[in-house]
């Protein structure tokens, strides 16, 4: 019961993650509806939306990070096993390196 804070911070900031990253991919895939439909503008506007909540996303994630690492810190210094949250420190780091790349390619395919 001790860990439910720490779990519930988890879960809701990883949620908001995926929610930025969710809405970063429609916008992207609402961006592919313009393409070559002579509406250029529409889609480079969306494109760049895109890249913004990807950014949002990146923000979240490294902000998510540092306060977990905080917190598994505070654990610590309260003499608590805090070997379990190490584990769970994988799972936000893949999903900032998947947004990484998603940015890069969305910038190097000539999408924009």
């Amino acid at each position: 019961m001790e860990q439910l804070p720490i779990n519930m911070y988890y879960n809701t900031a990883l949620r908001n993650v995926g929610l930025y990253t969710s809405i970063s991919l429609a916008i992207l895939g609402a961006s592919r509806f313009f393409l070559g439909k002579g509406n250029e503008t529409r889609r480079k506007l969306l494109v760049t939306f895109s890249i913004g909540f990807l950014c949002i996303s990146l923000l979240f994630g490294g902000l998510f990070i540092h306060d977990y690492l905080n917190l598994i810190k505070q654990e610590k210094d309260n003499n608590k096993d805090v070997k379990s949250h190490y584990k769970w420190l994988s799972i936000p780091i893949l999903v900032m390196i998947m947004n990484l790349f998603m940015l890069f390619m969305i910038n190097f395919k000539n999408i924009f």
